[in-house]
């Protein structure tokens, strides 16, 4: 199952992770749990919410969560417990359910500070502050949203390399760019959307946000070809 979730094939890492958990469940018992038997409801949670099957999704995040805080301890700062909870965050969001989603991606960035540090460098660290600029922008909380948009970005380019294309780099630069235009700096919007559709290209031009950032940039009069 896992294998398949790492290919982004989810239908089969689906079917594999309900086997594998129908025989934890068997060896442990229906209340039973290990670390196994967290990330098989997890990788279920996550898998299900790429299926947009996010009702499906939320449920088996939730039993991730209640497992691994019966592993780990309910108040405890583990890298497992703050990975469900971003995995819950962006669940939650995928069915516009801001308020929920912001608790969620702050709980877990909160969890991943204690674990690195307040200057710690992680992916799923970058995924959070990402995800918390996207939300507060929804929610139309410029300042906030611009402040945790910059982070991620920071945070992603010390990870991935400064001058290096990457996708999470991309969406970055994407996720600031809106913000930039929501709050009328067209300029810089117009600027960093050139910088984000340069870097889809690079890494993965059939990216869909290559052809919103063109339909933007051809609004505003700029050939992006």
């Amino acid at each position: 199952g896992v294998n398949y979730f790492c290919i982004s094939d989810y239908h089969t890492s689906v079917d594999y992770s309900h086997r594998s958990l129908d025989m934890l469940k068997k060896i442990y018992g229906e209340d039973g749990f290990d670390s196994g038997m967290g990330k098989v409801l997890n990788n279920l949670g996550v898998s299900y919410g790429n299926l947009k099957k996010y009702d499906q999704a939320k449920k088996y995040l939730l039993e991730a969560l209640d497992v691994r805080r019966k592993l780990y301890g309910g108040t405890t700062n583990h890298i497992e417990i703050a990975y469900t909870l971003l995995s819950l965050g962006i669940n939650v969001a995928h069915v516009s359910d801001n308020r929920k989603a912001l608790e969620y991606f702050h709980k877990s960035l909160d969890m991943y500070r204690e674990i690195h540090g307040e200057d710690g460098c992680d992916e799923d660290m970058g995924t959070a502050l990402h995800n918390l600029g996207h939300c507060y922008n929804q929610q139309r909380k410029y300042g906030t949203a611009l402040k945790y948009a910059q982070q991620a970005l920071k945070m992603r380019k010390k990870i991935h390399g400064e001058n290096n294309s990457h996708i999470q780099i991309a969406d970055s630069l994407n996720n600031l760019a809106a913000i930039y235009n929501a709050i009328k700096y067209h300029s810089k919007a117009i600027a960093t959307y050139k910088e984000a559709l340069s870097m889809y290209k690079t890494v993965q031009p059939e990216h869909n946000n290559v052809k919103k950032i063109e339909n933007y940039l051809h609004s505003h009069g700029i050939n992006s070809v």
